[in-house]
């Protein structure tokens, strides 16, 4: 199970919000660059980095940092946040990404997203499915978690199953930057309805014991931010866990 810790950037600051609500900010005083690269002295392979600004503003604001991110860490980095055309997700492939995230795109334009997977692969395609659980039902949300589709993830992932995406990005907006344990019920139902791709989830994980529980369902990866940006664990235990 791969481990990747979280960046989320807002106005070129490090930042969580508390179920992706963009009034519910915490900013942390450290530097983008040298977070990575803490992560990266510290064992990641893996670099998991959202452009906040360009979710809400429907285009990537953070082009350079993002950039930089990619050049000077050497990790495998997943991108995502307002990249919502064939140009956008050509420019960010373009750095190296080893990811792209289709979120809102995604839902809101099908043919737009198949002429984004067709130009940069894919296997470098991460669909993303933020979702907002209803009567015990998880809908997909997008626009910066502001909208609720009439999707589920299963159904958002079937419009593009024959494109040969096999990855897929799950938060439970009521679990983000909580630390009250994932989802679990969630991510075992995506495991056992999408048993051909690797699932990654994010969102609750506040402990070493919920990693566990989420390597035991069978998750493809997990993605980490608040957990470790305030010491509740480690990077070097999480991925002892792994």
């Amino acid at each position: 199970m791969r481990i990747y810790p979280a960046i989320d950037l807002r106005g070129g600051n490090v930042v969580r919000l508390v179920q992706g609500d963009f009034n519910r900010q915490t900013t942390y005083y450290l530097d983008p660059l040298e977070l990575a690269l803490k992560y990266v002295n510290e064992g990641t392979a893996y670099l998991h980095v959202i452009d906040l600004d360009g979710a809400k503003a429907g285009k990537v604001q953070q082009y350079e940092i993002i950039r930089r991110i990619i050049a000077e860490t050497g990790c495998r980095v997943q991108v995502g946040g307002g990249i919502r055309s064939v140009n956008e997700a050509e420019k960010i492939a373009s750095f190296g990404a080893d990811k792209i995230i289709l979120g809102s795109v995604a839902v809101k334009d099908p043919a737009e997203t198949r002429r984004m997977i067709k130009s940069v692969g894919a296997e470098r395609i991460t669909m993303g499915m933020d979702v907002q659980v209803v009567n015990g039902t998880a809908y997909v949300t997008f626009s910066g978690w502001r909208e609720t589709s009439p999707l589920t993830p299963s159904d958002l992932f079937a419009l593009y199953e024959d494109c040969g995406v096999s990855f897929a990005l799950c938060t439970d907006k009521a679990k983000d930057g909580m630390l009250s344990n994932p989802n679990f019920d969630l991510y075992g139902e995506l495991v056992r309805l999408l048993p051909n791709v690797s699932i990654l989830a994010s969102g609750g994980v506040g402990s070493l014991e919920d990693i566990d529980l989420l390597r035991g369902i069978g998750v493809g990866g997990v993605v980490i931010g608040k957990a470790f940006l305030e010491g509740r664990i480690s990077f070097r235990e999480a991925l002892e866990r792994c």
